[in-house]
């Protein structure tokens, strides 16, 4: 029995900001942003998110709500906030934070989409073109 890996139409030249402070989630979103053919830079935590988003501009930002230092709805909230090349930049939220109150909460704090860990890679790639094609 093969195993077959499914083929993704390419985001290229996508360039996300992924937040997230555990590795292993990390690691797993980078690879499969890679296998989209999007390019990542990596943030570990809500403030490093934040000064990231002043300096480049990203054409999705997947963070994770659950960050350090700034949570990642505060990060959202301060980069849609300050002026800077990210005001308008589709967020997309990928955490483990299921319930309907997190996801109303994400709304009003100016993310675009919402996504539950574990990450189902199709809907991720789904998302993302949606939000940035």
């Amino acid at each position: 029995m093969s195993s077959t890996r499914p083929k993704y139409e390419s985001l290229a030249p996508c360039h996300l900001l992924v937040c997230e402070d555990n590795e292993d989630n990390l690691f797993l979103i980078q690879t499969l942003a890679t296998s989209y053919g999007c390019t990542t830079t990596s943030a570990h935590n809500g403030q490093q998110a934040i000064d990231y988003c002043q300096e480049t501009h990203y054409d999705a930002i997947l963070m994770d709500l659950a960050m350090p230092r700034v949570s990642g709805l505060e990060a959202s909230k301060l980069i849609r906030s300050s002026d800077n090349p990210n005001q308008k930049t589709p967020i997309i939220a990928v955490t483990a934070e299921v319930c309907s109150l997190a996801q109303s909460a994400s709304v009003s704090f100016g993310i675009n989409a919402y996504i539950s860990k574990p990450v189902d890679p199709v809907l991720l790639h789904q998302t993302i073109q949606k939000l940035v094609k």
